[in-house]
């Protein structure tokens, strides 16, 4: 199923779209900034021309979808319509998070559009589309959304009874400076993935090889530390994670390259006080 087909404008001969074809001239009536078009079918093209009044038409929908304002829940669906190559990429960057991310993204992206608050001056679309990535995180778990729905849960890392991290660190607490440079690291993580610079999965496989990293450096007869990207993709800890992942280690060892490589450009470009 894709999410076209779960929010019901799969076909422009559904019965949610005739119903807004229906009412497309008594919405312009309600709503001048919708007579950019004479058919509800040039819409989508329309939006696409980057034009100052994309916004207004987008926020004239919203408005006549919300219970705050017309309550017209046909007009969020064909906002959701007009919104679906941004509903496209959410679920495609989180299409191994969930068997039926389709439906998932379809639901929560119509969820916030219908509650969207039309009244403030932030652009719809972004807006929208931004609130329902968060939302589908949460549900995952993962990312920006997940630490906002549940801050202590997210910042908790878990790990194996018998893995050797445990004995890394001292009966006391940790320093000032330890905790503020694991706390950076889970910001830059967690704003990398929310820029779309980092996909979750290659997020989890990052985070695992790290670990793998930490407990096979405690084995003395093993020199890690210099090998591959500060020992993150050395053999050694390669051949554990594609072992309990059942995938061949160049496979582990180029995804991880690559995240890695697109994590490095997202921190030098967007996260300056990392570069020094």
């Amino acid at each position: 199923m894709s999410v076209a087909t779960a929010l019901g404008v799969g076909s422009t001969d559904s019965p949610t779209m005739k119903a807004a074809r229906a009412r497309w001239h008594t919405w312009t009536v309600l709503e001048p900034a919708l007579t950019v078009v004479e058919e509800l079918a040039d819409l989508p093209a329309w939006t696409r021309t980057k034009n100052d009044a994309v916004d207004d038409a987008l926020r004239a929908l919203a408005r006549i979808g919300s219970p705050t304002g017309t309550d017209d829940s046909v007009a969020t669906t064909v906002l959701c319509w007009l919104l679906l190559p941004g509903a496209v990429s959410i679920a495609y960057s989180y299409r191994d998070t969930d068997e039926s991310i389709d439906e998932l993204v379809a639901s929560l992206l119509w969820s916030n559009a219908r509650t969207h608050d039309w009244t403030k001056p932030s652009k719809v679309a972004p807006s929208v589309l931004r609130a329902t990535r968060r939302a589908v995180q949460a549900e995952a778990g993962i990312g920006e959304g997940a630490r906002r729905a549940d801050r202590t849960w997210a910042s908790t890392q878990c790990f194996e009874p018998q893995a050797l991290l445990w004995h890394q660190f001292p009966d006391t607490d940790l320093g000032p400076g330890e905790l503020s440079s694991i706390a950076e690291l889970f910001d830059v993580l967690d704003a990398a993935e929310s820029a779309g610079a980092l996909r979750p999965i290659d997020r989890e496989l990052l985070i695992e090889l790290a670990v793998i990293c930490s407990e096979i450096s405690e084995n003395p007869d093993v020199r890690i530390r210099h090998q591959g990207r500060a020992g993150l993709v050395a053999s050694p800890v390669t051949r554990v994670v594609a072992q309990r992942r059942q995938r061949s280690e160049a496979a582990i060892r180029n995804r991880a390259v690559r995240a890695l490589n697109r994590l490095s450009d997202f921190a030098s470009n967007s996260w300056p006080e990392t570069a020094a």
